[in-house]
């Protein structure tokens, strides 16, 4: 958003108006508030400047005329205004904040890859995590705010700060069990905390988030292969709590400008292929790290549940995701812009 503060002289009456044009690169809307009375014509015009975490700052000069988007970092390309302003002094700014993605969650396993493929894409970002379980090293020197979604004002002021358009949330609790043995906490981070986070959102003006949701949505399906016309059925904490913010999403859609697309998935695995982030095993639950350590004498013998699916050894049988697959995803979703009310998939 582009806001002006006048710094001297004669304070004018604030009227705002709207305009809105398309990043050519990223194919995402650039929304500029135009304080009328302080800029008194705007030109729109596609040039290529560096940012600086998403903001760029503009200094009218001296005597009116055009002023442009510094360059912060050379060899970075972002989309930018040209602004035609009357003479108000040369202490007067416009400060324009470029297009950026907010990553909850973006130092845990799943997050931080899909961080990394979104700085990978050339798109500005921010993360925003506790680091309860995030790991700050995983973030491998891209912005990082350590806060909690819960916090709306931080929430709002990191979206300003950074120029945030688009969300990416994947910050939750996630283990299964321990949300049938602790509820209250799932419900107060998962979902409380996910409704600060979109008020803080809106506050920003900020429409379009993508949800890391869940297959367990689904609980036991009603056919195999699943797909988003099947009932959703949670049959866990955790999964009624991803099943929930879908649900508010969903009305947030109904009654706001904001838009959504909510993945669900099951069983992410693997890790980067440059080997230096992945899941962390200390604490994973899944079973191919539980695999590994009972493989590599790291744990006991590995109990594997159930004798009578139907399958050639009574077993049970798991789909995998690759983790880049997944962030891949993510990525995609930022970009379908749908203009219908709601998706999942």
């Amino acid at each position: 958003m582009c806001s002006s503060d006048l710094l001297g002289g004669t304070h004018h009456e604030t009227q705002t108006t709207r305009l809105q044009t398309l990043d050519h690169q990223f194919v995402q809307p650039l929304l500029v508030d135009v304080q009328l009375g302080l800029i008194e014509t705007l030109d729109l015009a596609l040039v290529d400047v560096g940012t600086h975490h998403g903001v760029a700052e503009v200094r009218h000069h001296r005597t009116g005329g055009e002023a442009h988007v510094p360059g912060a970092h050379d060899g970075e390309s972002a989309h930018a205004v040209i602004l035609r302003v009357p003479d108000l002094g040369e202490r007067d700014t416009v400060t324009c904040p470029c297009m950026s993605v907010l990553v909850t969650g973006g130092a845990g396993y799943i997050g931080s890859h899909t961080a990394r493929l979104l700085h990978e894409q050339g798109r500005e970002l921010v993360v925003l995590d506790s680091l309860e379980y995030g790991n700050a090293a995983a973030v491998d020197g891209l912005p990082l705010v350590v806060g909690d979604i819960g916090d709306e004002q931080l929430v709002h002021d990191t979206c300003r700060r950074y120029g945030v358009d688009q969300v990416v949330h994947f910050a939750a609790y996630k283990f299964v069990g321990e949300s049938m043995e602790q509820p209250g906490k799932y419900w107060h981070n998962n979902v409380e905390k996910t409704v600060q986070l979109l008020r803080g959102l809106e506050r920003a003006s900020v429409e379009h988030i993508v949800f890391s949701s869940s297959c367990s949505v689904y609980g036991t399906p009603e056919r195999v292969p699943v797909d988003e016309a099947c009932a959703v059925r949670p049959e866990s904490v955790y999964a009624e709590t991803k099943a929930m913010v879908e649900r508010i999403l969903e009305w947030q859609s109904r009654l706001t400008a904001m838009r959504s697309v909510s993945l669900r998935y099951f069983n992410a695995s693997g890790a980067h292929p440059k080997g230096d982030i992945g899941e962390v095993w200390d604490r994973a639950q899944n079973l191919i790290p539980l695999v590994m350590k009972a493989a590599m004498g790291r744990r006991g013998e590995l109990e594997v549940f159930g004798n009578d699916y139907p399958t050639p050894d009574g077993t049970g049988v798991r789909d995998y995701i690759h983790v880049c697959d997944l962030a891949e995803a993510h990525a995609a979703a930022l970009d379908r812009k749908s203009t219908r009310l709601n998706s999942s998939h």
